[in-house]
């Protein structure tokens, strides 16, 4: 499945991490004994998971090296040192941002953007959909099939016709 990644707005802000060059995609992790590997050299270890009520499940990873550490101040103002979140679908996010980045993997996202995006575009400017006025998933589902429902209609009487959509529907 091709699919862009959303962007996230600088996490490294949030999390205190003031030099570029120790964001958390500096960090190399290794699979094999996982553990992510800091610019330095030192090892983040897995430290505790975290489940059930967070909306964000994955493991949380670090070291206590970062006392000593030369570039502390570039690299983290948390006074318990480097902490690294990986999700639980990291892996997954890794194996299609490799995909993505062949010829092949930016031509189907072209594609499916062509094809998939169209509609919710045509939805929310031409049925004034920017957000939804409901809440509750029932009422959302409701909200969104009314908005889908209009959108296919003014589609059949633009491919087909009036005339020729009512002879159908008679049928």
């Amino acid at each position: 499945m091709f699919m862009p990644i959303p962007a996230t707005v600088n996490p490294h802000k949030r999390y205190g991490v003031p030099e570029p060059e120790f964001y958390t995609d500096r960090f190399a992790y290794d699979s094999v004994r996982d553990v992510y590997v800091c610019p330095a050299g030192e090892e983040l270890a897995f430290w505790k998971c975290i489940h059930k009520d967070s909306p964000e499940r994955g493991r949380v990873y670090r070291t206590a090296c970062c006392d000593g550490c030369v570039f502390r101040s570039k690299c983290t103002r948390n006074r318990r040192g480097r902490v690294i979140f990986r999700s639980e679908f990291e892996a997954s996010v890794e194996r299609l941002r490799s995909r993505l980045g062949t010829p092949e993997g930016k031509e189907k996202l072209k594609l499916r953007r062509e094809l998939a995006e169209h509609p919710f575009g045509t939805m929310k400017r031409a049925f004034n959909q920017g957000y939804l006025l409901l809440k509750g998933l029932s009422k959302v589902k409701g909200e969104v099939g009314f908005t889908m429902l209009a959108y296919n209609m003014r589609r059949a009487i633009n491919i087909l016709g009036v005339g020729m959509l009512i002879a159908l529907v008679k049928a």
